[in-house]
């Protein structure tokens, strides 16, 4: 992952439509697939293996998020984690409180009329 970092202008990587992998430094690719669809893949190595991880999508993510997504994974490797532990919360919490907030964001009723 050597090398000069920021090679892509946010204009160029809009206006790239040639399929294949297109680098801006630091493992921070522009992947772009036959079909046109683009996304931003962090490549690293592990374990003398070349191993890629998705930032996302090119109509979701900017590059410079991607560069800051890409910075994160990084660190992650330098510590020797997988990059996937970059973007992962280290809050504890209990079952009860998980699934208290995933009942909340779904604003889900468990219960139907013919069992209350």
């Amino acid at each position: 992952m050597a090398g000069t970092l920021n090679t892509l202008t946010a204009c160029r990587a809009k206006a790239l439509t040639t399929p294949g992998r297109h680098s801006d430094g630091g493992g921070l690719q522009l992947r772009i697939r036959p079909s046109g669809s683009k996304s931003w893949v962090f490549n690293y190595r592990e374990n003398d293996r070349r191993r890629d991880y998705g930032l996302g999508g090119f109509d979701t993510l900017t590059l410079a998020q991607a560069r800051e997504k890409a910075a994160a994974c990084r660190a992650a490797v330098a510590e020797g984690h997988p990059p996937a532990r970059a973007s992962t919360s280290t809050e504890s919490v209990t079952f009860r409180e998980a699934a208290e907030r995933y009942m909340k964001i779904r604003d889900l009723n468990w219960q139907s009329e013919k069992t209350s």
